[in-house]
């Protein structure tokens, strides 16, 4: 009987052996597997997985912060510019209601409609994700982020539209 019980003791202590090295190769897995698929950005930069349908990118701090509404408006712009400079495809234009961020696009026209890229800019659903969105009637306010020198700007449209569910305002200049 004495036997028996020392070889259980041996028996459970293996099987706890057996599983703490599983745990481990799967923690050692998982940080692995973190750094090789996690992306390193840029400094004022943060890395998101869920913002773009193109997968994870990187996007400027200030910008990071908007969430998914199904209240939505659109504002395309012509021509967005620096002090009369065209804004490079790695800048960003973002879209604010007062010092909340409602919408943001990286401003690459290669990738736009046609060169011009719009802004979708995101209204108040009812949901706590979304106070202090935009309602009916609000007029956003932009700021452009130049990614080479890590500034932002606040941007002046030639034209202001209140905020519509659904509205398209296609705007000359930002």
């Amino acid at each position: 009987m004495k036997r028996n019980r020392k070889y259980n003791k041996e028996i459970a202590k293996e099987t706890l052996m057996n599983g703490l090295r599983h745990i481990v190769l799967l923690l050692g897995i998982g940080v692995f597997s973190s750094v090789l698929f996690s992306q390193d950005c840029d400094d004022g930069m943060v890395y998101m997985e869920y913002l773009s349908s193109e997968g994870p990118i990187c996007v400027p701090t200030d910008f990071s912060t908007t969430n998914q509404s199904m209240q939505q408006a659109f504002y395309m712009f012509s021509t967005v510019t620096i002090d009369s400079e065209f804004v490079e495809p790695n800048d960003w234009v973002g879209a604010f209601n007062g010092d909340i961020c409602v919408g943001a696009r990286k401003w690459d026209t290669s990738i736009c409609g046609g060169g011009v890229c719009d802004v979708p800019v995101m209204g108040y659903n009812g949901y706590p994700e979304t106070s202090g969105y935009m309602n009916v009637g609000d007029i956003p306010t932009f700021k452009i982020y130049d990614a080479s020198e890590e500034v932002y700007f606040n941007a002046m449209p030639s034209e202001d539209f209140p905020w519509a569910i659904l509205g398209l305002y296609i705007i000359p200049f930002l």
